[in-house]
C-alpha cells in the first residue's frame, strides 16, 4: 500500500498536463544554457566550448578575440567605442559575437529561472557588451560613457582605468560602468550579443577580459561558466607593407617641396598626398605627431581577418610645449569610418622630443635564427638616452603600451647623443627584393662620407664644393627674431672638400658620431639577427650643436620616405644631400645610387628631393615631415605568433 501510494502520488504530480513544465530538479537539470564564441578564430561561432576559458598564442591555438572599436562610423569625431550603442554599418563588423545557446532538444527553462551576464569591476572598464550585433543595439554591460558637453565631443574618450583611479573633474561626466546584466528572459534557443573593447592592453591590463554567464535555477542550484577574450593588439606598419596614402603638413615655406613630393608619390602610383592644412600653423612635423598601425579581428575569408587601421597619437601636447598643434590632426582629420584613433596616455607637457614618433620605427618581418623565433610583424625600435632625464626619454606609459601589445617586442637604441634623439635620423628599413631577408638597413655613415671626400682630395678635387645651393629670400612676414634662410645657410661654413678635411675638430666629430652609430649597428645585429651585408652605409656628415649633441650637417639621407608598391618594389624619396660636386654631379648621390644597387635586381627606385631650407635647417628631413598609411598583410595573423 505504501509503495503503491507513493507511485500514485508521483503519477499524480507528474501527470500529462505537467509533463512539459520542467519543475522538478531532475528535469531542470536537463535544461542547459552555454556561452559560445569564435575560439578557433575562423570568423564563425564555435559549437565546441572546450576552449572558452583559455587563451593561447600560436598556430592552431584557441581563444576568442575582440576589437578595440575606435573608428568613427557616424562621423562625429568620436570613436565608436566611446558611446553606448552599435553605430551605423559597417560598425557591426567591428563587434565580436557572444552567443548564449540552449542545448538542442532541451525544453525552455522554468519561468522562475534567471540568467545574468557579469564582468569584474576591472573588466567593466575595458569592454562593452551589446544586446545584439545590429546597428542601434544598446549596451547592456561594461564601460561607462563620457557624456560630452552639449554640441561638443569627448576628447579623451570613455572611462579608463586611470579615470577610475584618479576620479577628478572628467569623471563627474561619466555614466557608471555596468557589472551585471539580467537577461530579460530565457525563452530563446539562441541569443547573439556583441562585444567590443574600449582599450588596448596597457599597464595592469594584459589584454584579456572574462565574461561570465550565471543561471539561477532555483532548487537545482546555480550554473556558472565563463569565456576569456583577448583584445586585438595595436600593430605598427613596416616598410614591406604596401603604401596606400601619404600625408604632409602645409607650412608657409614648403609649397615647392610639396609639389616635388606629390610628383614622387604619383610616380609610385599613389593618390596625391593628403595635406594637413595651414590651420596647423608652422608645425610641419607630421611624423612626430603620429604612428599609423592596425588591429585585426578574425572573420570568414578571404582575407581571414577584419583589418582596422588605427593612428596612435604622440603623448606630447605639442601646442602647450610651444611646438605647434599638429598632434591634433590625427583625431580631427583622420578619425573616420574604417580608420581608428588611440592615444597611449593623455597628452601632456611632461615629455620631450623622444616622445615624437620619428623616434619609433618598425622592422620588417624576420626570423631570429639564434632565438628560434619568428617575428611575423617585425619589431618596434625606439631611441633612448641612458642616464638622461625623463624629457630625454620616451614616456614610460608609451613604452608600456607598446610592450603590452606583445606582438612586436620593442627594444631601444641609444640615440641620446643626437640633438633631436630620433631613430629615423640614423637609420631606415629598405625593402630589397634580392636580399636574404627581403630588406636591408640604410645606416647613416660619416665614415662613408669622409671616404668619398678623401678619394676626391686624392684625385686633386679638394676644391669640389659642398652644399651648393641658393637660399630663398625671407618671407614677407618673417619674424625679426628668427634666422633668415641666408643666415641659416651661412652657419654651414664648410663648403669644399678641403675645408671639411682640414677642420680637425669637425673630423673628430665624424669619428665620435661613427662610434655611436657603430653601437647602434651592433644592437640591431643582435636584436634583428642581421649580418654585416644586411646594412647599406649612406654618406652623412654630422655637426655638434650648442648643447654638445649632434645633428646632420649634410642632409640626412637615411631620413627618407619609403613608398612600397603592392609587388614589394619601392620608390625612395631621399633628401637631396648636396654633397661634393664634380662635373656637376653630386658624388654623394652617385654613391647612394650605387650602394642601393640596380633597380632591376633590387626593386629599389629612388629620387632626391630638396628639403634643405624647409626641413634640414630645422633639424629634420623628409621622413620627419611626412607620414604614410599602409595595407595590412593578408598572409599572416597576429594570433598565430609565438610570444
Amino acid at each position: 500500500m505504501g509503495l503503491g501510494s507513493g507511485v500514485q502520488r508521483g503519477q499524480s504530480e507528474r501527470g500529462p498536463a505537467a509533463a512539459t513544465r520542467p519543475n522538478s530538479t531532475v528535469e531542470a537539470c536537463m535544461v542547459e544554457y552555454h556561452l559560445h564564441v569564435d575560439a578557433d578564430r575562423d570568423g564563425v561561432v564555435d559549437d565546441d566550448r572546450s576552449h572558452n576559458d583559455r587563451w593561447a598564442w600560436g598556430p592552431g591555438s584557441k581563444g576568442a578575440i575582440i576589437l578595440c572599436n575606435n573608428d568613427d562610423e557616424n562621423r562625429r569625431r568620436r570613436c565608436d567605442n566611446e558611446d553606448a550603442e552599435i553605430n551605423a554599418a559597417p560598425d557591426p563588423d567591428d563587434i565580436a559575437p557572444l552567443v548564449i545557446r540552449r542545448v538542442a532538444g532541451h525544453p525552455p527553462a522554468p519561468g522562475s529561472w534567471r540568467g545574468f551576464l557579469e564582468v569584474s569591476a576591472e573588466d567593466a572598464l575595458r569592454v562593452r557588451v551589446f544586446a545584439s550585433r545590429s546597428s542601434g543595439a544598446a549596451q547592456v554591460l561594461g564601460a561607462g560613457v563620457v557624456v560630452p558637453p552639449e554640441g561638443g565631443t569627448a576628447e579623451a574618450g570613455e572611462a579608463t582605468e586611470g579615470d577610475a583611479a584618479g576620479a577628478g573633474e572628467a569623471a563627474q561626466n561619466v555614466t557608471p560602468a555596468v557589472l551585471s546584466w539580467a537577461l530579460p528572459d530565457l525563452n530563446f534557443t539562441e541569443k547573439e550579443l556583441g562585444v567590443e573593447a574600449v582599450m588596448y592592453a596597457q599597464g595592469s591590463f594584459n589584454g584579456e577580459v572574462v565574461i561570465k554567464l550565471r543561471i539561477e535555477r532555483g532548487a537545482a542550484g546555480t550554473h556558472e561558466e565563463q569565456v576569456r577574450l583577448r583584445v586585438a593588439p595595436w600593430i605598427a606598419f613596416n616598410h614591406l607593407d604596401p603604401t596606400t596614402r601619404v600625408y604632409v603638413g602645409e607650412a608657409i615655406d614648403n609649397a615647392e617641396f610639396r609639389r616635388d613630393l606629390a610628383a614622387q608619390v604619383a610616380a609610385a602610383g599613389l593618390p596625391p598626398p593628403e595635406v594637413a592644412e595651414a590651420a596647423y600653423g608652422r608645425d610641419r612635423w607630421l611624423q612626430d605627431a603620429m604612428e599609423i598601425g592596425f588591429s585585426s579581428l578574425p572573420r570568414t575569408g578571404p582575407p581571414a581577418a577584419r583589418h582596422l587601421p588605427v593612428v596612435l597619437r604622440t603623448a606630447n601636447d605639442r601646442e602647450k610645449m610651444g611646438w605647434g598643434p599638429i598632434d591634433r590632426y590625427p583625431r580631427e582629420r583622420m578619425l573616420e569610418p574604417g580608420f581608428g584613433w588611440v592615444q597611449a596616455m593623455p597628452p601632456s607637457k611632461s615629455g620631450g622630443t623622444l616622445d615624437s614618433f620619428g623616434n619609433l620605427e618598425c622592422s620588417p618581418p624576420f626570423t631570429h635564427s639564434g632565438r628560434g623565433k619568428e617575428y611575423k610583424f617585425g619589431r618596434l625600435i625606439y631611441g633612448e638616452h641612458p642616464g638622461g632625464t625623463a624629457r630625454r626619454n620616451m614616456q614610460r606609459d608609451v613604452v608600456d603600451f607598446l610592450r603590452a601589445q606583445r606582438v612586436q617586442e620593442p627594444f631601444a637604441l641609444n640615440t641620446g647623443w643626437l640633438e633631436v634623439g630620433h631613430v629615423d635620423e640614423v637609420m631606415s628599413f629598405v625593402p630589397v627584393k634580392n636580399a636574404p631577408k627581403k630588406f636591408k638597413v640604410a645606416l647613416a655613415s660619416p665614415t662613408e662620407a669622409v671616404s668619398i671626400l678623401r678619394r676626391l682630395k686624392a684625385a686633386r678635387q679638394g676644391t669640389a664644393p659642398l652644399l651648393r645651393l641658393t637660399p630663398p629670400p625671407p618671407l614677407p612676414d618673417h619674424p625679426p627674431d628668427v634666422m633668415t634662410p641666408q643666415d641659416q645657410y651661412d652657419s654651414y661654413h664648410l663648403r669644399t672638400v678641403d675645408e671639411v678635411l682640414d677642420d680637425s675638430s669637425f673630423m673628430n666629430v665624424q669619428t665620435t658620431v661613427q662610434g655611436s652609430i657603430d653601437g647602434i649597428k651592433a644592437k640591431l645585429m643582435d636584436e634583428l639577427d642581421l649580418a654585416e651585408t644586411d646594412f647599406i652605409p649612406l654618406p652623412v656628415l654630422f655637426m655638434t650643436t650648442e648643447n654638445n649633441l649632434h645633428v646632420a650637417y649634410t642632409p640626412g639621407v637615411v631620413n627618407m620616405l619609403v613608398l612600397t608598391k603592392p609587388d614589394k618594389t619601392v620608390r625612395l624619396v631621399i633628401p637631396k644631400p648636396f654633397g661634393p660636386e664634380v662635373g656637376g654631379v653630386c658624388q654623394f648621390e652617385s654613391n647612394i645610387r650605387t650602394a642601393l644597387g640596380p633597380p632591376a635586381d633590387t626593386g629599389v627606385d629612388l629620387e632626391f628631393v630638396d628639403d634643405f631650407f624647409t626641413y634640414h635647417v630645422n633639424y629634420g628631413e623628409i621622413h620627419c615631415g611626412t607620414n604614410s598609411k599602409r595595407e595590412p598583410p593578408v598572409d599572416r595573423w597576429w594570433w598565430e605568433q609565438q610570444v
